[in-house]
């Protein structure tokens, strides 16, 4: 999905970025599966809540979407680890949004106005807390490949014929919006991060038509169940957001 001229930030070091990531992920997989196991007070329906409202603080702040994604698997790491309340959820939330743009945003947010967006429910004095505390449990380990870093490297590999770069943009745009809802579900949260990413691409790809080259070799037959899945959250979401909605909401512009 990405045109060959766009994708100048993977085309120098492409591969050895991917095996890095890889790698990454190897180790990832087992810090979050059954992150919500030893929680007694966080269900999965609360962990969606948080995680739904937390894609519409990063909007409503202008971070970037990878801090989005990675705040996401700082919480899910972290509740593997840490048995908490229900009521320090949405704490463990803003406090792994900071931590993660710190590490994708040029300016982090305002510790004052995340409280702010959490009706003042917690002071500054928490939040720096949780984060030493969040930091010392993850032992400082924070580095992640996300599902969005492993489709924009699909995009980047495929090649296509004859695509208008307005179905390019809709089609990516509808991408991060699938993206964003998948990982609010926690089965499809708990998949690899690279096979979501796959799956995801194959469905917009599907969806608007386009002809790709160069990721056929890369699909399994798992692919095509998650496809299924995905395609059942997409279908949900888009009753309460239109797709012009979406194209506008979700655009890189």
């Amino acid at each position: 999905m990405i045109c060959e001229e766009e994708d100048s930030s993977f085309s120098e070091y492409m591969e050895e970025t991917f095996t890095h990531r890889k790698g990454i992920e190897d180790r990832q997989t087992a810090k979050i599966e059954n992150c919500l196991k030893g929680q007694t007070m966080v269900s999965a329906d609360g962990r969606k809540v948080l995680v739904e409202w937390l894609a519409k603080v990063q909007r409503h702040l202008n971070l970037s979407f990878e801090s989005f994604f990675l705040a996401v698997a700082l919480v899910d790491r972290f509740l593997k680890t840490t048995p908490i309340s229900s009521d320090c959820l949405q704490l463990t939330g803003i406090t792994a949004l900071l931590v993660s743009s710190k590490m994708e945003d040029i300016y982090p947010p305002l510790i004052a106005d995340l409280i702010r967006l959490s009706a003042n429910a917690y002071t500054r004095v928490h939040v720096i807390m949780m984060e030493r505390y969040m930091l010392s449990r993850l032992r400082f380990d924070i580095a992640t490949s996300t599902p969005l870093f492993f489709f924009d490297w699909y995009s980047a590999k495929m090649r296509t014929v004859s695509v208008s770069n307005e179905k390019i943009a809709k089609s990516r745009a509808l991408a991060r919006f699938i993206l964003e809802k998948a990982i609010a579900d926690y089965d499809l949260s708990q998949l690899r991060a690279s096979h979501l990413a796959l799956a995801t691409l194959k469905l917009v790809n599907d969806a608007f038509l386009i002809p790709a080259f160069g990721i056929t070799s890369m699909c399994e037959t798992d692919t095509l169940k998650t496809i299924i899945r995905l395609e059942i959250v997409m279908k949900e979401n888009l009753k309460e957001t239109p797709l012009d909605k979406v194209y506008s909401i979700y655009s890189l512009d």
